[in-house]
């Protein structure tokens, strides 16, 4: 039988995310699938750590620096940057991007810890 979101946890993330409940399954990341960036993504987590008791002391939250929208600069640098690769090859990925999915979150509340593969 496949395991289903708690209650509990789809409530919150629908009200945190304002994602309808069924649309929550624990395959969706926060980040990319839920759109939780910058202040939101830390709200988020502080309200989940509350809220449930969990431990978030074990996360490296230094992997998660992404922002909730781009400055003109950095919308001019995306475009020189953009120009520069095409007159060079690309470089290699530094690594994997850090993931927190809803199974991460629902597995950190059984668990009271929030423990995760990427960081």
């Amino acid at each position: 039988m496949t395991e289903l979101v708690s209650e509990d946890l789809g409530r919150f993330l629908q009200k945190m995310c304002g994602v309808p409940i069924s649309k929550i399954t624990l395959e969706k990341d926060l980040i990319q699938d839920l759109e939780m960036w910058g202040d939101d993504f830390w709200e988020l987590m502080y309200f989940y750590g509350r809220d449930f008791g969990v431990d978030l002391s074990h996360v490296d939250w230094e992997a998660f620096h992404q922002s909730e929208g781009i400055s003109f600069f950095e919308l001019v640098w995306d475009v020189v940057r953009g120009i520069l690769r095409m007159q060079r090859p690309p470089l290699e990925p530094t690594g994997p991007e850090p993931r927190i999915t809803v199974a991460d979150l629902q597995r950190g509340i059984k668990n009271r810890r929030l423990v995760l593969k990427d960081c």
